[in-house]
């Protein structure tokens, strides 16, 4: 932490359009993360309601200029669904995909598509780092939930 904000101290942050605020409960990036930030819009962020004690350590991006992760329901991504997905937690899969049916996904560079078996990030799982284009081939059955981030 900065000399102006002790360790475990920050109450407060605003995080502006096109940026991320990623922190860390202990110092050298060590410990729970979380990352709030958006593409569109400003993010005011408390940290007074239990999070200000877990604010050891931070990283603050700027978003990759290929914003989105594209999720197709068929390979080739033409003849299906097709979603296109910014940062964020998906509990269950677009309606545009359906669940366990995933078939595709493009993965721009600086961002991480991780998988989950079953609905609300629980189950077997799997982390994919872009740039990378994927068919899910033995995965299509297996994606229910998902998390994009970056990397």
């Amino acid at each position: 932490m900065p000399p102006q904000v002790p360790n475990d101290s920050l109450s407060f942050a605003y995080i502006p359009p096109g940026w991320t605020f990623q922190f860390f409960e202990h110092a050298n990036f060590g410990g729970v993360t979380r990352t709030f930030g958006s593409y569109d819009y400003g993010v005011n962020l408390s940290f007074g309601s239990g999070f200000n004690d877990w604010v050891s350590s931070f990283k603050i991006r700027k978003f990759p200029s290929s914003e989105m992760v594209m999720l197709c329901q068929n390979n080739p991504c033409g003849t299906g669904g097709k979603y296109y997905a910014r940062v964020g937690n998906w509990a269950s899969m677009p309606v545009e995909i359906g669940n366990d049916q995933l078939s595709f996904v493009y993965i721009p560079a600086g961002f991480v598509f991780w998988f989950f078996v079953d609905g609300n990030f629980s189950g077997a799982n799997m982390q994919l780092t872009g740039p990378l284009n994927v068919y899910m081939g033995g995965y299509d059955n297996a994606a229910s939930s998902f998390m994009i981030y970056l990397a």
